[in-house]
């Protein structure tokens, strides 16, 4: 469910994925329930200072969303996937066996 204030709207996705290990993920929703077109990649990059992580979706919605309210939620919604990711590499980085 995306929420904006006290605005919420269940959206629907079925993602088929495309992964290249330790490079990169694209997905794209094969439902379009909520979305005419709703795909995206996760890339990885080396860096001077460590790896990037790159996200980048295209989104259509099926449904009226004013540009100024979609574009905060959609990088609003990004921040917080991106911090349970960042927390699950953690975990599983802790976890006995993984060196």
């Amino acid at each position: 469910t995306g929420r904006i204030g006290s605005f919420a709207k269940r959206i629907y996705v079925a993602l088929a994925i495309d992964e290249s290990p330790k490079r990169s993920i694209a997905f794209q929703d094969f439902s379009r329930r909520s979305f005419d077109r709703y795909a995206g990649s996760w890339t990885i990059e080396p860096g001077k200072d460590g790896l990037t992580v790159v996200y980048e979706l295209e989104a259509e919605p099926r449904f009226f969303v004013p540009s100024f309210i979609a574009g905060p939620a959609f990088r609003d919604s990004v921040q917080v996937l991106l911090a349970q990711v960042r927390e699950e590499i953690l975990r599983r980085a802790r976890s006995p066996g993984n060196s």
